[in-house]
Parts: structure tokens; sequence; C-alpha cells
């Protein structure tokens, strides 16, 4: 069965339920794209499915836009929806009344690597503010920021200093690797690959993190640059070499920094005549920070909705404008930010003053942009993996409204045996240059970039390019593996939360254990050792949780023993749902054999039906990773405490097989975990719902 536009191919279903679109597909609200021969709308008029032609590189491509979201394999809801058979009567597919199109099968769409490149040309831009001249002691291609591409990309200058008091003072303030400016006049400086085009394009920028500040971090992502614009996104990344060294504090001006990056690309794009006018692309717009760059990004996206910044506690509590007054203006901000990516950020570096009496401190909270976390297990700089409370608290739940989703995704990607500085082509290994010693399972360079690019890619595909085929990377990231668009083996364990979710369990309610209202039923712990317990740091005696959300803790000594909630009542439709979602890890702890994976058995029951399945068959609890960095206390930083961290791995259960062994997924009405795999073992649970 084939949809059809202009005579070509848009979407074709098989008798089996299998779908094949065209190019890619994108969700959409289609009020303005619903143009095409291939048009599927609601009584009322309104698109739920169009076709359109896609501009590319290599010409013109037919995609397909939902309205609402694309699930396969599905389970098909009752109620009013387009029901799809083939010419014998055989159900193969359902769009529904909310634009889901539900198939039975698998989406056979061939997708190209994300982190190969693209077919368009790009040209090379680097941009710095004028009357630049670097000592002689500052190397690393500062001298490009001398000379800017043409006139065209010459740039201004920002005040920071009501934000942070100084710039950094390389090799001991030496006037020999002196800054050419103060922080009352840093430049806007970069390093920028601009597809060659009409456009609009959308834009990424990456912001290093710390290292030292005599050489340039600046150029160790243009590897990431060359990729992405060749895919057809304006990439650039940015000079924030000033604030690194030996400075604290200073993530709010990093933030700052990232959005006057994006405010200079608004301006060209604003400005007639600019070689950049109309080409930049300002509702799709992703900014990703490495290291404090990674944290800063979080901060970004808060700064990017205030008009003003309390920087201090009193008494020093000045109001500092974001609104674009004053004589070097910061903001206005309010960008189109879609996501903001994290390469293994610092946490809680700044934290944001509430501009509010009496003044408080409190950790960022990334809420209205999705967000992607990534860290290697031998990170020997920043070793704590902190960006997993970032990852915990971004995109919350409304306490006063559970069903309500939220207003992005989020996803998490733990790399065994990747490290810190591999990230950024300019910095060598965790401990200098490469030198002799390196662990022998240490992650080549090489290895770990194209695992960047191809995650990195993933993430700028969906939000940028707007082809969320590429959502299945990150709900299922072995597919980069079985693609061999990364390397095998690899160990990877990853979390995702989709914006559509209902809990059954979320673990953060004070007292005992419990559902999560509006969610109803009994809890049982089946003779099992079952403690609900905050994951956080702080714990000397389990320094390998280093988290910021409620769990459970359960622990078993015999094969048989369980946990399991059940008389499940969800008070409300749940038809829409296509996925069980959990997240599980086993930690390091004595109950668990060393360098071995855990498992268990996930039982979902209706009535007297049951399905069963081992959580090994869906996706892998490996033994948490170990630094491995000889000899491991020569640093001071305490590493001892943070050999390990347990990275608790998302587990997703399609409803489809539910269904397929005869059970109503409607009427779930206990799920239980089955320790009968192994005899003991520790394992961490949360985030027990349903979701998409």
């Amino acid at each position: 069965m084939n949809f059809k536009k202009n005579g070509a191919n848009v979407m074709s279903l098989t008798p089996l339920g299998h779908v094949t679109f065209a190019s890619f597909y994108e969700e959409e609200n289609l009020a303005a794209q619903a143009a095409g021969s291939l048009r599927i709308a609601e009584p009322g008029g309104s698109a739920l499915l169009a076709a359109r032609e896609v501009a590319t590189a290599a010409g013109n491509l037919t995609d397909v836009t939902l309205r609402g979201r694309f699930s396969a394999p599905a389970v098909f809801p009752a109620g009013p929806c387009l029901r799809i058979r083939e010419p014998g009567g055989t159900l193969v597919a359902m769009l529904t009344a909310a634009g889901d199109l539900l198939v039975k099968g698998q989406d056979q769409t061939i997708l190209p690597d994300p982190g190969a490149a693209g077919a368009y040309l790009f040209d090379t831009v680097v941009y710095a503010a004028p009357g630049l001249i670097y000592p002689a002691g500052l190397t690393g291609e500062y001298n490009l920021f001398e000379n800017p591409t043409s006139a065209d990309y010459q740039t201004r200058t920002i005040d920071l200093s009501d934000v942070f008091p100084n710039v950094s003072t390389p090799n001991g303030g030496d006037p020999n690797y002196a800054w050419p400016f103060t922080i009352a006049d840093v430049p806007i400086s970069g390093m920028a690959r601009i597809p060659q085009g009409a456009g609009p394009f959308p834009l990424i920028l990456f912001a290093h993190g710390n290292h030292d500040p005599t050489e340039n971090s600046t150029p160790g992502y243009i590897y990431l640059c060359d990729q992405l614009a060749s895919q057809g996104i304006i990439a650039a990344t940015i000079d924030v070499n000033f604030l690194n060294g030996g400075l604290f504090g200073e993530n709010a001006a990093r933030a700052l920094v990232q959005l006057e990056h994006v405010k200079q690309f608004r301006i060209w794009n604003n400005a007639v005549g600019h070689p950049l006018s109309g080409r930049v692309d300002l509702s799709r717009i992703v900014i990703a920070g490495h290291s404090r760059g990674g944290e800063a990004v979080g901060h970004a996206s808060l700064f990017n909705r205030m008009d003003s910044l309390v920087p201090d506690l009193p008494p020093d509590d000045r109001l500092v404008p974001l609104d674009g007054t004053g004589l070097q203006p910061l903001g206005p901000y309010h960008f189109a930010l879609r996501a903001v990516i994290a390469i293994a950020p610092t946490d809680d570096q700044y934290q944001p003053v509430e501009p509010l009496l009496p003044y408080r401190q409190s950790s960022t909270i990334v809420e209205h942009t999705s967000y992607f976390l990534i860290h290697g297990t031998m990170d020997a700089d920043v070793v704590s993996f902190p960006g997993y409370r970032a990852y915990d608290r971004a995109l919350p739940y409304d306490v006063n409204d559970m069903r309500r989703p939220a207003s992005g995704f989020k996803s998490l990607l733990w790399v065994y045996n990747a490290n810190h500085n591999y990230f950024n082509t300019a910095w060598g290994w965790d401990y200098g240059q490469n030198p002799p010693g390196a662990p022998a399972n240490l992650m080549p360079a090489a290895t770990q970039q194209t695992i960047a690019r191809v995650f990195l890619g993933g993430w700028a595909q969906v939000h940028l390019l707007a082809r969320s085929s590429y959502w299945a990377l990150f709900r299922n990231p072995q597919i980069a593996v079985g693609q061999n668009w990364v390397p095998n083996p690899l160990t990877l364990v990853s979390q995702y939360h989709d914006k559509e979710r209902l809990w059954l369990q979320t673990f953060d309610n004070a007292g005992p254990i419990q559902l999560t209202a509006p969610v109803t039923g009994t809890v049982h712990d089946g003779n099992s050792t079952v403690s609900k317990e905050y994951l956080a740091f702080g714990n000397d005696a389990k320094a390998f949780l280093y988290e910021q959300t409620g769990g459970l803790r359960i622990e078993w000594a015999n094969n048989g023993e369980s946990y399991n909630v059940s008389h499940l009542n969800f008070h409300g439709d749940i038809s829409r749902f296509q996925v069980l979602s959990l997240r599980v890890g086993q930690s390091p702890e004595a109950q668990n054999p060393v360098n071995a994976p855990q498992d268990f058995t996930i039982r979902v029951s209706e009535g007297g039906n049951h399905f069963n399945a081992h959580a090994s068959t869906i996706a892998a609890l490996p033994y948490p990773g170990e630094l491995s960095i000889p000899p491991v206390n020569t640093l001071g930083w305490g590493l001892d405490g943070f050999d390990q961290k347990m990275v608790m791995q998302t587990i997703r259960i399609p409803l489809s097989a539910l269904a397929a062994a005869g059970l109503n997924v409607l009427a779930i009405d206990d799920v239980a975990f089955v320790f009968d795999v192994t005899g003991q073992g520790v394992l961490y649970f949360d985030d027990l719902q349903l979701s998409l």
C-alpha cells in the first residue's frame, strides 16, 4: 500500500504493518504546512498528515509531516480515528484524531549516518571584534581573531564586569600572556562554518570549558562544525578562553557569552546587505557546551527567558539588565532555543540568585527546552559526573498536574571508556598530552569523536532539521552500533524521557513507598529488602550515587524474591501511551558480582494474562565502569570516592508486546520485578511510567 504525492511514494505500508517514509518524517503543527496532493484531514478540515517538498543540497525531497507523533509497533486504541487496511481487510495502521500515526510493524526507513558528512558545501568564517592584537605567549590560533574573514564579520565587545570581576591572568600574569582586552570590553570572537545557499539555515553554537588559557580551546569543535555545516546547519565554536585558568564562579559570564554569540548571528541575519542577511533560521537554535561550558548551557537556557539578572547575594545585589539597555548592552535574548547539549558538564559552580526578596540561590533547572547529556566513564577531570544531577532536575513534572506533558525531551548517554578531553581535539588526554601509562582500555580519541559526531549529529537532526526518524537513536542508542555508525563492541548506558508520560511511581514523595497520584494501587515488597532513598551525593558509604532524585533500592538474597505494584487504577484515559518505561541500574555494592551484568524479570499482568521478559532482552545492565587511571590518588582530588558511578539504564517495553501476550493494555493491574535470574544482588529503580 503506497501513499503518493505527485506520483512519488511518500509513505509505504506492508501487510505486516511496516512503514517506510520517502525520506524522513516531521512531527509538527500542520496549520501552515498542509499543502500538497497528499493531505489527510479531520472532519473539521484541520490537517493530520500531509506531504511536502523539502529543498536540500541534493535536490528536493518529499517527506511526510504529522500533527501528532509516530509510534511503532503500536497498540491501536478504540475511538474515532482513520483505520488503514490492506485490501484483504488487515488493519496495518491508524491515524488518530490527535494526529498520531500508529503502525503495527516497524519503521523501515533507511537512516543516513548522522555523523557522516552531508551534501552541502560550506564557507569557513572567522569573526572577531576589531583591533585585537594577541601577545606572543598566547598560541594556538589566537592570531586568527586578529584578522576576521572580512569587514562583514567584525563584531562588537560586551561588558561583563557587572557579572564577573575580571578576565583570567594566563601564566601568572606575565605580560607576554596578557589578554588584549578587559572584562569590560570582551570581544565576540569565534570560528564558523556556513552552508552555501540561500537558507535560512538553523544554528548551533559550541562553547568550550576550562583549560590552560595559553592554548586556544576554540578550534577543538571544528570537527563537529564541519560535519553539521555539511548537513545544512550553521555551526560555530566560540571563544571563552579569557575565562579559563584559575577562575571559579564565572559560569554566569560563560552563559551570557553564549547568548551574546547567538545575538550576534541575529544581528547579522537582520542586517540588510550582510552575507548572512535572511540566512539564519532564528526559529531553530541549539547551544552546546563542554565541561564548564556544558554547565553554562543550562544557565543560558534560564537567562534566555530573563530581562534582568541578580549575579550575587546581598549586599552586592545590583540588578544587571538583560534587556538591551545601556552603553554596551547585554541582551535582549528570548531566542527560540530548541535544545541544549551538555558534554561532560560541571554543575552548581554557579547558582542563580532568584530576583525576589529574600534573595536565595538555587540550582539551575532546564525547563523550557530539550536537554541532551553525554559523559564518559573514564573522565579524569569532571570525575563525579555532576551533570547527572542537572539531568534529573531538567524538565520536571508539575506536581499540581501530573498528566501535563513536559515542555521538552531529555536524553543521557554514559559512554564506557570515554574520557573528558577527547571531546575537544585541541586538548590531550585528561592528564596531559597522551603520556605513557594511559589505561589500556582508554577509548582512542578518534573513536570518541566519532561517537560525538553521531549522537550530537542525531540530536541536531531532530531539533534543527526536523528529522524525527532520529528519535529512534535516543530511544535505543544500540542502533548506532548495529548500523556500524560507531565501533563495535561499545558499552553504552542511556536514558530517554519523553515529554508525554504518566507516572506510576516517581519515588519522590515523602513518607512510605506509594503510587504517584492520580494513579492508585497497592505496593508489595515480595520478601525483598526494599527502601526508598534519595539518590544523591553526600553518603560516603554510597559514593557511587551522584544524582538528584528519589529512587528505590531493592536488595535480594534468594532467587524468586520480588517487588510489585498491584490493583492499579489509572483514573483516566491511557490509550495514547505506547510504552511501559522505567530506569534501573546496578551498583558496585558487594551483593553484585564484579564486572558482570545484572538481570531480573519484568512481569506485567492483566486479569489472568501475563507478560514476562528479562530486562537484558530489552537493555543491558552493565557493571559500573571504573575510572582506572593509575595511580588514582596522585591528583589530590579525592578520586578514590569517585572511581565508579551507578548510572541507570532506561528500559522501554512496547505495550504492543503486552497486547501480543493477550493483555488488555488499558486494564493492566500489576507490574512486578521478579529477581529470578541471579541468586542475589542490588538494583536501584526510578521513574516507573507509561510513555510514548
